[in-house]
């Protein structure tokens, strides 16, 4: 059996001698998941038939080097494995959540706390690479702030997107931004910390007594703000702010507000290194929604043989959120299809255009012939369908 290792681990390093049930729970889009009930604890197990030991080993050394700040509560790591049949496992500490993501003040605190005690004497980095979802993340050591976010970042991100889409325009115009951002943080004192480097809200939760848990980090040490670049998708909210400051003091640069005003009038769509792409949709009435397509999803089976969760986890995490003053409201879902599609709100203000919105001046938009003929193409294979919850047609077209 496949298992056959993760048991022999947990009965014997594991100090077991008797697994008294295995049960199935969410592990997210890209793993299985399962927990180990052992007459010594519970075991938590992901696994992954397509990919290697290699990203499991650089979840598991992120999670031992925010153990070891003893400041914030995660998951603890024991062991990475390959499979003999292909692919690989990890087993850790299996935490009971609570209902709840707990004190929002005492989650900003002992964040705090982590970016503090976790200090890097190699510079801006980690010791591996690892992944933010199924995306690479290159964390080779640098000296310089602005050399690794502007290589290793900001850099990496515009070549995936160049190298996945053919249009070179907006590479070219990001790596202008590279270049001249160092002003940008004049009189601002960067250490690297360590950061958990994915926090956004599927990556939060509580323990049974309420004390906050974070887990699945993409680790790397890092200017400690940038550890609130997914806070649109985390609903970090002002106690969260306030009782981090307290511990890490705030940098002279930019407010919320200045940051917001900054970045609500993105022109493309730049979440593309997801299994989904973002469209703009028209209702018969000219209300634009947004339509999130998955990308060549099998909506049967995915490889390991299991119903594909991605888009009915989506839906069930978006109705529970639908409420929340900081995210996108589901307006509707159609899971029937063979490429499943979630229809949201539309944004047209504010950093939630950077999820597919686009501003109103869109005539300020330089597009390449390459870009202009695919955009022609798209309009022309405009696609109409009914969603059963929406009760109307809906025309969209790819942005």
């Amino acid at each position: 059996m496949s298992d056959d290792l993760v048991r022999e681990w947990i009965l014997s390093e594991g100090k077991a001698t008797e697994i008294t049930r295995i049960s199935s729970v969410g592990g997210g889009c890209i793993n299985r998941a399962n927990r180990y009930d052992t007459d010594a604890g519970s075991f938590f197990v992901k696994t992954n038939r397509s990919i290697g030991p290699s990203m499991f080993e650089g979840e598991a050394l992120g999670l031992n080097a925010m153990y070891e700040t003893k400041s914030i509560r995660v998951p603890k790591p024991f062991k990475v494995g390959s499979l003999p049949t292909g692919g690989s496992y990890i087993i850790m500490e299996f935490i009971e959540f609570g209902g709840s993501r707990g004190d929002q003040s005492v989650l900003g605190r002992k964040l705090a706390e982590m970016h503090k005690a976790g200090k890097s004497e190699n510079g801006f980095g980690f010791d591996v690479d690892n992944t933010i979802g199924s995306t690479p993340q290159i964390n080779t050591w640098t000296s310089d702030w602005f050399h690794f976010y502007g290589e290793h970042r900001l850099g990496f991100q515009l070549k995936l997107l160049r190298d996945q889409y053919g249009d070179s325009s907006i590479y070219e115009k990001g790596q202008r931004l590279v270049k001249s951002m160092g002003p940008l943080f004049d009189d601002v004192v960067i250490e690297p910390c360590l950061l958990h480097g994915d926090l956004w809200s599927g990556n939060i939760s509580s323990d049974k007594n309420g004390e906050p848990v974070i887990l699945d980090p993409a680790c790397y040490y890092g200017h400690n703000e940038a550890e609130f670049g997914m806070s649109w998708c985390a609903g970090f909210g002002g106690s969260f702010y306030d009782a981090y400051f307290k511990v890490m003091p705030k940098q002279p640069g930019f407010s919320a507000q200045e940051i917001q005003k900054a970045t609500s009038d993105f022109k493309f769509h730049y979440y593309s290194n997801f299994d989904f792409d973002w469209y703009v949709g028209i209702l018969n009435d000219g209300r634009q929604v947004l339509v999130k397509r998955y990308k060549n999803i099998p909506y049967v089976t995915t490889t390991d043989e299991q119903p594909n969760a991605g888009p009915y986890r989506d839906t069930a995490i978006s109705s529970l959120m639908s409420n929340h003053s900081n995210a996108l409201k589901l307006l509707g879902s159609c899971l029937e299809l063979p490429i499943p599609m979630l229809v949201y709100e539309y944004a047209e203000i504010g950093p939630l255009n950077a999820r597919g919105g686009v501003g109103s001046d869109v005539s300020s938009i330089s597009l390449s012939w390459e870009m202009r003929l695919k955009v022609a193409k798209d309009i022309a294979n405009v696609r109409t369908r009914n969603f059963n919850e929406l009760m109307i047609s809906l025309e969209i077209r790819k942005i």
